[in-house]
């Protein structure tokens, strides 16, 4: 039958989500598929997308479910709100015309995300860049010092000076990137909720 067919590949497509919530989801939409009466794929598939289709919108749904339940500061960990980001990425662009459903704001959520990406890029380019200078001064410093003494305190210390710099720019880089990457989770879990809701009234 293409409905239990439609099920198991729906079950196969939910890795990630735990074995009780695998078993929830699909219960539930056999529940629906049963009460709407669709048994036929090609039915099935125009109510509801793929497997793949849907199980990206099931884990986008508890990934979201499950950030909102997390108590604690307000920022989530980055790898947490990544995880939700690209679920809802994947759920949005999984859906037919997803992205002209929820207007300009999934344009936005693609530039923010290149901007993101493009922040990270030059932080590690700086961090980079500093740690070769601090290297270059700290090792031209101990060089020198049995050569020209004064100079090589000079460098000795540029050198120093660049390491305190790396150590207070590293935290200061990590706090920006994780409240940023949060500022998207929150405008992504917005807009996912307005697409959601948009789909609904359809």
């Amino acid at each position: 039958m293409d409905r239990d067919r439609y099920l198991d590949e729906l079950k196969a497509c939910l890795q990630g989500l735990t074995v009780a919530e695998v078993k929830d989801a699909v219960a539930f939409y056999a529940e629906y598929l049963s009460d709407a009466q669709l048994e036929q794929r090609a039915a099935i598939e125009e109510k509801l997308g793929t497997p793949r289709q849907l199980a990206r919108k099931i884990m986008a749904d508890y990934s979201i479910r499950d950030d909102e339940h997390t108590t604690g500061s307000k920022v989530k960990s980055a790898h947490a709100n990544s995880r939700m980001i690209w679920l809802i990425i994947l759920a949005l662009l999984s859906a037919p015309f997803a992205l002209g459903a929820v207007g300009v704001g999934g344009g936005v959520l693609i530039a923010v995300i290149f901007l993101i990406l493009a922040f990270f890029m030059v932080g590690a380019g700086l961090l980079l860049a500093i740690l070769l200078l601090t290297a270059f001064f700290l090792y031209s410093g101990v060089v020198l010092l049995f050569q020209e003494f004064n100079v090589g305190i000079f460098y000795l210390g540029c050198g120093m000076a660049c390491l305190g710099l790396l150590l207070l720019i590293v935290p200061c880089l990590f706090w920006f990137g994780r409240v940023l990457i949060q500022a998207v989770a929150n405008f992504a879990r917005y807009l996912y909720r307005k697409f959601n809701e948009r789909r609904r009234a359809d």
